[in-house]
């Protein structure tokens, strides 16, 4: 279902954050990815700011991680460490669609945020052909 991802320009048309968040949902299902977990919404977060068209605002995810924190009344490296338990939690269940994607066995918190930002650039890119 997903293949490695490339590094690609897109020109980002206008999908809906809901279209967004019901896709995300999906994606990280197939990674057994626990919406249980607090990281689960942390990641869909971080994947609608840096999906936006405000996304060049953010230098580094660690902005992205400020402005998540600030959403949530939490600490940065809350929602830093939320995120990477919540990649690990479900790395154990799903290791074989990680291996499948990743190069590495330990995949980051940023390899992981950017593998799914481009996945929905991916769909916006689709939306924009059915128009």
């Amino acid at each position: 279902i997903f293949a490695k991802s490339n590094t690609r320009k897109y020109i980002t048309p206008s999908v809906s954050p809901e279209e967004i968040d019901k896709y995300l949902s999906i994606v990280l299902k197939s990674f057994r990815v626990s919406a249980q977990h607090l990281g689960y919404y942390y990641i869909k977060d971080c994947v609608q700011l840096l999906s936006s068209d405000n996304k060049d605002d953010y230098t580094s995810i660690k902005d992205v991680y400020k402005i998540i924190a600030t959403k949530y009344n939490k600490l940065t490296s809350s929602i830093e460490k939320s995120i990477r338990v919540c990649i690990n939690k479900s790395y154990q269940k799903a290791n074989d669609i990680y291996d499948s994607i990743f190069d590495s066995e330990k995949v980051s918190n940023l390899s992981f945020i950017n593998f799914l930002v481009e996945k929905t650039k991916e769909i916006s890119m689709v939306a924009s052909t059915d128009e």
